[in-house]
């Protein structure tokens, strides 16, 4: 016949064939001193938790949390690099200070506060930047054209403008742009999505700088004054079109024949003469011309017919 085997004890005395619990050797004194020990412990912990500086136990509470999320660490097959992944998104980084700062746009933590507007952000540098909006100082200048910028993402793309460098390209119709911004706007022309509506009149835009210029007309305002004439304008381009009337600059250029030209618009319609097109057709009576003003000019031939 088999016996269990007997568990172990922890000291205690062999169980007595009786229907009392077992015994052990000074059993209550143990558990009592090991209480007041364990108190001690604790009063101890706390004291010091009293003294160290609350900003201190929530930095460490913040850090307890985000050196989880840098457990997850990724190797590249190709180079053998190290990558610390955001177990969130799944993306990878080189460095763990990056993927602390990457975590923040998960958890919407921003610790840094503008003294002046109170605004917050997830990064120093991003509150630096935005700093630069009170001081008015713009630390980012174009060697070639001497323009200023607040921002390195605008004064990147700008150079591309010198450079000739377009590496952003439409599926659609192959055209180049010098951002990723300016080439999701101008995909909106083929897709026809207008997300911008002004609340006036319903018109819809393909950006919210488009939107903000069609505004101010309905306002009437014109916060970009021309220093020599004092006229104003609703934006900035066609301030600086108008100034070029004070300082006779025409920066366009017909290839073919040399003539310059203050717009864009002066030298496309221009380059027509050279190329004999004829864009504006006359359903009437079938003739085409190659300029707006001589269209509309044989347009009223047509409405005097019908009077």
């Amino acid at each position: 016949m088999l016996t269990p085997a007997p568990e172990e004890s922890n000291h205690c005395e062999p169980e007595p064939k009786t229907d009392h619990q077992p015994l052990c050797h000074n059993s209550h004194g143990a558990e009592s001193r090991e209480r007041e020990q364990r108190g001690g412990m604790n009063e101890d912990l706390g004291s010091t938790r009293a003294t160290e500086p609350k900003s201190k136990q929530i930095k460490t509470d913040r850090d307890d949390v985000k050196n989880l999320k840098l457990l997850e660490i990724s190797h590249d097959s190709q180079t053998g690099e190290k990558r610390f992944k955001c177990d969130t998104c799944g993306k990878a980084f080189k460095q763990k200070s990056t993927l602390r700062r990457h975590w923040r746009v998960h958890t919407g933590e921003r610790p840094y506060s503008c003294i002046t507007c109170g605004k917050r952000f997830s990064d120093a540098s991003f509150l630096k930047s935005h700093m630069t909006i009170h001081t008015g100082e713009k630390p980012y200048s174009c060697k070639i054209c001497g323009k200023d910028f607040r921002f390195y993402s605008p004064f990147k793309v700008h150079q591309r403008i010198h450079t000739g460098e377009r590496l952003h390209t439409c599926n659609t119709c192959g055209r180049q742009f010098y951002s990723t911004s300016h080439l999701k706007i101008h995909i909106r022309t083929h897709t026809g999505e207008k997300p911008y509506v002004c609340k006036t009149c319903g018109r819809g835009f393909t950006n919210r700088s488009s939107l903000r210029v069609h505004e101010r007309r309905h306002t009437g305002e014109k916060p970009y004054p021309c220093t020599t004439c004092g006229k104003g304008f609703c934006d900035m381009p066609a301030l600086t079109k108008h100034v070029r009337i004070h300082t006779g600059e025409k920066p366009y250029t017909c290839k073919i024949c040399g003539r310059a030209f203050r717009r864009s618009s002066g030298m496309n319609r221009h380059m027509k003469a050279h190329t004999n097109q004829k864009s504006y057709f006359c359903k009437t009576c079938g003739k085409r011309f190659r300029l707006m003003p001589k269209f509309k000019s044989h347009m009223e031939t047509h409405s005097d017919e019908v009077h």
